[in-house]
């Protein structure tokens, strides 16, 4: 499939809205849910701490190989991939209407067992749609794929977060939940209108137990070698450390300077959208130009520069037209990076185990990043936002030093990609 060729019809219409669909739920259990916790009176120390809840999106790999081996029904008619993600927007749904009806204030602790739930259905979503993209995408295609995937992801995310807020100013957050799980069930006409990805092998069906984890982890390894596969992992770590310290403290530190809800939904909208796009787009077209290890040292500078730019917010009168230029400048390389990770996992990956081995390199920066958002409302209470802002800046410089690992120089050769990828 050529993606350039079909701007305009049926594939890529389906890889913008299965962006916008994996895109949606993120923010409204991160940045948003963190705005509604903060309107609700909840101290800064227990919002950080929901952030613990997204580590389930970096441990997504334990149950990916269910997703690649067993059938829901719809199997028959829509394929094992969209079968999967028509009945996870479903149950996502329903979710979101739970989460609405839900009081922070008095029901705090139910709030968390939703947010589970809410969290534990998008990284499934995740597994299937990226598998689902891997298959039907072939790996010389993935430059022109991965710009309208984060697209459609960029856009999910800021109606999550923009649009959230700016509806829940008019309102309320109880409606805006609302009408989040009514976009979300839209989101099924996707997947029945898409076209089915590759079928797996009857051979790979039967195939249930301890050999449907442990193979895709050692074909990876024996593959990638040692040395590369454990610099990789550390890697992919550390990447997205420096933006994923920030995300259940940004909202809160801008209501905190003065910025109301439609000032700041309006700073990060669809100027985002369209610098996201933008990053994306710079991606693809440096990946013509330079190997893939550059485009990931530019992606890290990209993060810190970003991050070291935020205190200025707080020496200055509210100025919503810097707010704004600090959002689109943060979403040009949020469009970037995104790129860069999803290029180099594409790379790695067979198709044989797509979602196992893409659940597991995708789950790293998850992984971390929760693991330190998770005390992130503690930590600023102890030492400030604007020490929190340049110790977030300096983890820029941990994936950096990793690049520049020699046994990080053979993923800018692409002998070890899956040749069928490249060639379907």
């Amino acid at each position: 499939m050529r993606i350039t060729s079909l701007v305009g019809t049926r594939d890529a219409f389906v890889q913008m809205g299965l962006g916008f669909s994996s895109g949606l739920p993120l923010l409204l259990i991160y940045s948003t849910l963190s705005a509604r916790l903060t309107d609700a009176g909840i101290a800064r120390a227990q919002i950080g701490a929901f952030a613990w809840i997204g580590l389930l999106l970096g441990v997504k790999f334990l149950w990916a190989p269910v997703v690649d081996r067993l059938t829901l029904p719809g199997t028959n008619t829509f394929g094992a991939r969209r079968a999967w993600i028509v009945w996870m927007q479903i149950a996502l749904a329903a979710a979101f209407v739970a989460v609405s009806a839900i009081d922070p204030s008095s029901q705090l602790w139910l709030l968390v067992v939703a947010v589970f739930f809410v969290v534990f259905l998008s990284a499934t979503q995740d597994i299937a749609v990226d598998a689902y993209r891997i298959e039907r995408v072939s790996l010389r295609d993935q430059n022109e794929a991965i710009p309208l995937f984060a697209y459609g992801y960029r856009t999910g995310m800021f109606l999550a977060g923009s649009g959230a807020l700016a509806l829940a100013h008019v309102w309320g957050w109880q409606n805006t939940y609302l009408v989040m799980a009514v976009c979300q069930l839209l989101c099924v006409a996707i997947p029945v209108f898409a076209k089915s990805a590759p079928k797996l092998t009857v051979a790979d069906k039967a195939e249930f137990g301890s050999a449907a984890w442990l193979r895709p982890a050692h074909e990876l390894w024996q593959r990638l070698g040692n040395s590369t596969m454990l610099t990789l992992v550390l890697f992919l770590l550390l990447f997205r450390l420096c933006d994923s310290m920030l995300g259940m403290m940004w909202t809160p530190y801008l209501l905190g300077l003065g910025y109301d809800k439609l000032t700041i939904a309006a700073a990060s909208g669809p100027l985002g959208v369209g610098c996201t796009l933008l990053g994306a787009a710079f991606g693809a077209r440096l990946a013509q130009h330079i190997e893939i290890r550059t485009q990931m040292l530019i992606a890290a500078v990209l993060a810190g520069a970003t991050n070291l730019l935020l205190p200025s917010l707080s020496y200055i009168d509210l100025n919503p037209a810097w707010l704004a230029s600090v959002c689109a400048l943060d979403a040009i390389g949020n469009g970037f990076a995104s790129f860069v990770v999803l290029k180099l996992i594409a790379q790695l990956i067979n198709r044989e185990f797509s979602a196992s081995q893409h659940a597991f390199f995708a789950a790293l920066p998850f992984l971390s990043g929760r693991m330190v958002a998770g005390p992130s409302g503690w930590i600023v209470d102890q030492i400030g936002f604007e020490a929190f802002f340049w110790a977030s800046a300096a983890t820029c410089l941990l994936p950096i030093l990793v690049l520049r690992m020699r046994s990080f120089a053979s993923i800018t050769d692409a002998s070890w990609a899956m040749k069928a990828s490249a060639d379907t």
